[in-house]
């Protein structure tokens, strides 16, 4: 078990190799986002689509040993940036979603704060720490559509207990701007939207009053053919609104 947990772990790098290393790979992402060819997705709407094919929430803030918990909550300050840039983003047919094209580069300019950022098996800060948690949340749903996903990279070391786990191990999909980007290509004939909700939920019992920070997501579609369901094969033609 040791051995296979000592295999599981990052090879440690020099400081000068991972400097450099970063930065050949993050001029290198610009070079291709540069010559792409596909077409990405860029639109919004906001209104939901008419149906849901998957939804999933999960806490933002958690007991970590030995973790500040202001990191956690500037965490959920720099998901709140990150969703207001994703609700709503339609993936048309043929389209490609890139998590760090939609977003942006989290930078203290535009609002973000130091987070948690998972750093050779282990943590640090830095700016915009925290957004994995979003990348992981829109992986894990897409598996639950007929999205492909063109581009997903896995956490080299999970860190995290399972208290208040809510998607298995191995089911994440780390970030890196801009060079460990998740990327998502509609190949089917109808139109998905992803929408994003932080939420914070307030509860008074015996004189106290607290807090419960989620983060909900799901994907909704426009049925351009027809729908399937558990037993039933329903045409679009006679779903009110389908189109």
């Amino acid at each position: 078990m040791e051995t296979a947990k000592a295999a599981m772990k990052p090879i440690h790098r020099s400081r000068l190799r991972q400097i450099a290393g970063k930065r050949y790979f993050i001029w290198k992402r610009y070079g291709q986002w540069l010559m792409q060819r596909n077409k990405r997705a860029k639109s919004y709407l906001a209104a939901d689509l008419q149906y849901t094919t998957a939804d999933h929430a999960t806490p933002l803030l958690r007991s970590l040993r030995n973790v500040d918990m202001q990191l956690q909550y500037n965490k959920i300050t720099n998901l709140k940036l990150a969703v207001s840039r994703l609700n709503g983003l339609v993936i048309r047919p043929g389209e490609t979603f890139s998590y760090w094209q939609s977003i942006g580069k989290p930078t203290r300019r535009k609002g973000y704060l130091d987070g948690m950022v998972l750093y050779y098996g282990g943590f640090r800060s830095g700016t915009g720490g925290g957004l994995c948690q979003l990348s992981n949340l829109i992986y894990w749903m897409t598996l639950h559509t007929p999205l492909s996903v063109t581009e997903r990279h896995r956490h080299s070391y999970d860190v995290f207990p399972d208290e208040q786990r809510t998607q298995p191990f191995g089911s994440g999909a780390t970030c890196a701007y801009n060079y460990l980007d998740l990327q998502l290509l509609n190949q089917t004939e109808e139109t998905y939207q992803l929408k994003l909700c932080s939420m914070i939920l307030t509860c008074m019992g015996n004189g106290a009053v607290m807090h419960s920070h989620s983060m909900s997501t799901k994907f909704t579609r426009r049925i351009t053919g027809s729908i399937w369901s558990p037993g039933a094969a329903i045409s679009a033609a006679t779903a009110s609104g389908a189109r």
